[in-house]
């Protein structure tokens, strides 16, 4: 019995030994929580205008010596957790002057007063640089305008037209009022002669498509849309925008019409805020019958004669509502919040406007979704997604309905009587070839879109004197343009016998964005900045066309259906790898001093042609016919490996070196001759 009460006795006392530490654990571990929960205290409060006692939104809290940071939310409201003690805080924000407060760890009724400032140098920009700078350490024009607060005040149909007239220099130059069309961007004026005018978009760091005329046959001649305008305005928080070519170095020598760099809206630290925004208007035109100048024809007495074609539509035949008051409307949301690891921003819109006619509109339906994740104090990663959905008719298919009233009356005149078709009591009403209910009722077109833009963007500061980022997106789109004329063999049609077109476009950009900036003060006040950085960049666009003409009856409205149809392809892609360099000397932060230098590292251009000729079908129902044979022809431009040395520094588009051969038959006269049914 003894070993086994002496086992007893043991085994006792050591179940007692790891009860204490266990105990003594725990009470550590309490100890230690509690030591930092004292350490680590709530600091909050309210950023306000030190006149008039506003609520400042989106003004930025750091902790100076930390990389802690916050910004206010909708209410001018902040919170963030801080040390134990007196801590010191910078806060700043676009258009006032920078505030440093003493914060005691702790309170909660905190109240930062900040004055506008006049001359804002002291602005963060991110376009046209390595990484963010100071306004006051860029030698360029840039200007930065905050479409948040613009919207607010004046809601704008389009991006365009919101951002005209913020910036000199930079113009929007829309051709009409018509509902879908855009117009073109320019900065400073035109700089060249063959190459395009338009300068570069950006939205989030990755480059997107920025067409002002994109190929369609829905819009014709100067009408077709803008690819900027499918943007939301109500999503945007800021737009910078560089003049010249000073961003040359940074995105290419495309870049020397300007930059246009769209920043959306991020997610907030703080409780979620959600906004509703309805918008209600009207289009229309100011009493038409004498908005538009009458025309003029002399008669047979030879007086001159003055004409209004359409009153006397109205008085005579009693059509008198060919235009109408369109109704806008715009129903959207938008959801930000989020903590100190994690921010969101969600919206979503629905759009619907109407034209001064019946058939002229727009549906669009957009939506957002932005994510910001903090997992250290030196990382930050934005993820950005955004998609567009919209579907127009135009109403300058054929020409605007303006046109056939301005050249009404055409000579030589219209006199009542003169058995011209153009006469007031012909056939054509006055008018010129086309009447105003063949735009209503035989002619149409619609273009579809789907865009999708999305952007990762990575930012590190490894050390103080360090830090890089990586940027990865893209922006596809699918547009589908088609047009019709019905084949109604009615007067005032310039097309009586039908014709149907369409037109798909898919382009695709994809970007690839490194750069790193080392900040380094040998002596004091000297200041030198040194950042690198990588480059890719594609873009392709595919288009493919058809056209049908000559369609049986009015009910047939398919390609298939025509009696001369039409084919065409082509393919444009262009890859482009470069890397920069720059060197920056700040003396006092007053003196700056930048030198740079870009190379094309690499370059890949390839253009696909192929064209159909038309194929010509028997009109007579089983008949033979004679058309020419389908001839394709293929071409592939070689690799220009050697562009980058001979055109050092050039970033033109392939599309500008694009060439089109016209077909030739060759001496033997080899032309195919084939008969063909026509479809039964």
């Amino acid at each position: 019995m003894l070993p086994f009460q002496v086992t007893e006795g043991w085994t006792e006392g050591a179940n007692r030994r790891i009860t204490w530490r266990r105990i003594a654990g725990a009470a550590g571990l309490l100890f230690a929580l509690a030591g930092r929960a004292g350490a680590q205290q709530v600091v909050s409060g309210t950023v306000t205008d030190a006149a008039t006692r506003r609520p400042l939104d989106n003004a930025v809290l750091a902790i100076q010596g930390t990389r802690v940071r916050t910004t206010t939310d909708e209410q001018g409201q902040f919170r963030f957790t801080v040390p134990s003690g007196h801590v010191t805080v910078v806060v700043t924000r676009v258009g006032y002057q920078p505030v440093t407060a003493t914060m005691q760890a702790g309170s909660t009724n905190v109240t930062v007063a900040m004055s506008a400032a006049a001359v804002s140098l002291d602005e963060v920009i991110v376009t046209g640089t390595p990484g963010a700078q100071q306004a006051r350490a860029l030698g360029n024009a840039v200007d930065k305008l905050q479409l948040a607060t613009v919207a607010e005040l004046a809601a704008a149909p389009s991006l365009t037209s919101l951002i005209s007239g913020q910036a000199p220099g930079v113009r929007f130059m829309s051709v009409g009022g018509e509902i879908g069309t855009g117009g073109n961007t320019r900065i400073r004026g035109v700089r060249s002669l063959s190459q395009a005018a338009t300068p570069l978009v950006y939205v989030d760091g990755v480059r997107v498509n920025n067409s002002d005329a994109e190929p369609g046959v829905a819009f014709r001649g100067v009408n077709k849309p803008s690819r900027m305008n499918d943007l939301n305005p109500q999503e945007i928080e800021s737009v910078e925008i560089i003049k010249g070519p000073a961003a040359a170095t940074l995105y290419g020598t495309e870049a020397s019409n300007g930059v246009i760099q769209i920043i959306t809206k991020k997610g907030r630290q703080g409780r979620p805020t959600v906004n509703l925004r309805v918008r209600q208007g009207a289009a229309w035109l100011p009493d038409p019958f004498h908005l538009f100048p009458p025309t003029y024809y002399k008669n047979s007495a030879g007086e001159i004669v003055e004409f209004n074609v359409l009153e006397n539509d109205c008085l005579e035949y009693g059509n008198c509502s060919w235009f109408t008051t369109g109704h806008a409307q715009s129903y959207g949301s938008e959801m930000r919040g989020g903590s100190e690891a994690v921010q969101y921003y969600f919206s979503a819109d629905w759009d619907r406007d109407e034209g001064a006619v019946p058939y002229n509109w727009k549906n669009k339906l957009s939506g957002r979704a932005n994510l910001t994740y903090v997992p250290t104090e030196d990382l930050t990663v934005d993820f950005s997604l955004g998609g567009i959905r919209s579907r127009a008719q135009s109403g300058s298919t054929q020409q605007p309905l303006s046109t056939a009233i301005i050249w009404s009356c055409p000579a030589p005149g219209c006199e009542r009587g003169s058995g011209f078709p153009n006469a007031i009591d012909g056939p054509f009403r006055g008018y010129i070839a086309y009447l105003p209910e063949i735009y209503e009722e035989d002619v149409e077109g619609f273009e579809n879109l789907d865009r999708t833009i999305f952007s990762v963007a990575a930012k590190h500061d490894p050390w103080p004197w360090l830090n890089h980022r990586l940027t990865v997106g893209g922006d596809f789109g699918m547009t589908k343009t088609s047009n019709l004329w019905r084949a109604s063999g009615r007067i005032g049609s310039i097309l009586p016998s039908g014709r149907r077109e369409v037109w798909h476009v898919r382009s695709t950009f994809v970007n690839l964005d490194y750069g790193a900036t080392g900040t380094v003060e040998p002596i004091a006040n000297l200041s030198l900045a040194t950042s690198a950085g990588v480059q890719f960049y594609r873009k392709a666009r595919e288009d493919a066309s058809a056209r049908a003409d000559v369609l049986p009856v009015k009910a047939l409205e398919t390609l298939s259906s025509g009696s001369i149809q039409t084919a065409t392809e082509e393919i444009i892609e262009n890859k482009t790898l470069g890397a920069y360099a720059q060197e920056q000397v700040s003396w006092k932060d007053r003196i700056f001093l930048t030198g740079a230098l870009r190379r094309l590292v690499g370059r890949d251009r390839r253009a696909l042609l192929r064209r159909q000729s038309p194929v010509q079908h028997a009109q007579a129902p089983g008949g033979l016919g004679e058309g020419r044979a389908a001839a394709r022809r293929v071409r592939r431009a070689p690799h220009l490996r050697g562009l980058g040395r001979a055109r050092r520094g050039s970033d033109a588009d392939a599309v500008g070196h694009r060439e089109r051969q016209p077909e030739t038959r060759g001496r033997t006269g080899a032309r195919a001759r084939a008969g063909c049914r026509s479809p039964q």
